[in-house]
C-alpha cells in the first residue's frame, strides 16, 4: 500500500517515519485487506495495548531472524562435517533442521559433494513436477 493510498483511505497524513512503521505493521498483519486494515487502524490508532503488541512483535520478529540465521549457519556446518567424515547422520540431523529441499539446496549452493540421497531427491522432485505438468 502506498502513503497516498493509505492517506485516501484514512484521512491521515503520517510523516515518512510513521508511514514506515503503518507499513510494516500492515506488513505483520498478513493477509489483510487494505481497506480493512486503514479502518482498523485509524479506528485504533492511538491504542497503547495495541501499540505494546506492535513492539512485541518487532522482538519477535528480530529474534526469529536471529534463531534462522543461527540455524542456517548450524546446517552449513553439519554439510561441511558431513562431507568432511562421510557421516550420513549429520546430514540428517541438518535436514531435521532446515527439511531436506533446504538441504539439498544449499549442498547445491556451497558446491558440496551431491550423495545419493541428494540425487534421489532431486530425481524424485523433477519427477513429481514432470507429473503434474504433463
Amino acid at each position: 500500500m502506498t502513503q497516498q493510498e493509505f492517506t485516501e483511505r484514512t484521512g491521515i497524513t503520517p510523516t515518512n517515519k510513521e508511514f514506515v512503521a503503518i507499513t510494516n505493521m500492515y506488513m505483520a498483519a498478513g493477509e489483510i485487506d487494505k481497506d480493512v486494515f486503514c479502518a482498523d487502524y485509524k479506528k485504533h490508532k492511538d491504542s497503547k495495548l495495541l501499540s505494546y503488541f506492535y513492539e512485541l512483535y518487532k522482538v519477535w520478529d528480530f529474534n526469529l531472524k536471529q534463531i534462522d540465521t543461527s540455524l542456517l549457519k548450524v546446517a552449513k556446518y553439519l554439510l561441511i562435517k558431513s562431507r568432511e567424515f562421510n557421516d550420513k547422520s549429520m546430514r540428517a540431523e541438518a535436514i531435521d533442521l532446515l527439511g531436506e529441499k533446504m538441504i539439498v539446496r544449499l549442498t547445491m549452493e556451497m558446491d558440496l559433494e551431491l550423495w545419493d540421497d541428494d540425487k534421489k531427491f532431486i530425481i524424485d522432485n523433477l519427477k513429481d513436477k514432470k507429473h503434474n505438468n504433463g
